[in-house]
């Protein structure tokens, strides 16, 4: 992957992915894939001369800039670093201090799992519900994947979904299990009806 100036679009080996206003390229998952984070990073650094851009993700059959669903999870590059953003609608804190002190805990054991570290919570600008809280995760990239990393905030997102409602529930975890992310899991306060070996 790099990018080209005079197009201004990321140039990947299958296709091009052109920017969409100053601060970001829209990418497709199947993107992903064996995409090289230093490749990435590089790419965006380039397009912004250093500045803070994004990579935004979507599922949709055709990459459309105007049209497109964004995934909740995309991708950043800001002081030199390519981050991992993650957005969590909920309406259960009212300051990005008590955000920051619910949400860390219940990130900290998975994210150390994952060798990844949370870097922030912060509120956004976007909504669909009254609050909307930008979760930037730091990941180790060394052996990874962009595929690889972004598994890393889809399972954040579903911890913390999970966790919506203040506590873990039997149906909470088993809907953990069924939608792959079983992982999550793992460090999690155990009980009479929670027992994780691996």
């Amino acid at each position: 992957m790099t990018y080209d100036r005079r197009q201004e679009e990321l140039v990947l080996a299958d296709g091009t992915r052109r920017r969409m206003g100053l601060e970001a390229f829209l990418l497709h998952w199947d993107d992903l894939s064996g995409m090289r984070p230093a490749d990435l990073r590089n790419a965006l650094k380039t397009a912004r001369d250093g500045e803070y851009i994004k990579a935004d993700v979507t599922f949709d059959d055709e990459v459309d800039d105007e049209y497109s669903v964004r995934d909740q999870v995309s991708f950043f590059f800001h002081e030199g670093k390519l981050g991992l953003e993650a957005l969590f609608a909920s309406d259960t804190y009212g300051t990005e201090e008590e955000a920051q002190a619910a949400l860390s805990p219940l990130l900290n054991v998975y994210l150390q799992r994952h060798r990844a570290t949370l870097a922030g919570v912060a509120l956004s600008e976007y909504s669909w519900k009254p609050l909307v809280w930008e979760i930037e995760i730091d990941a180790s990239t060394r052996g990874r994947d962009m595929a690889d990393l972004y598994r890393i905030a889809e399972g954040a997102l579903a911890l913390l979904e999970a966790f919506e409602s203040g506590e873990l529930t039997r149906v909470t975890a088993l809907d953990l299990i069924r939608s792959g992310h079983a992982h999550t899991l793992i460090g999690q306060e155990e009980g009479p009806w929670l027992d994780v070996k691996t």
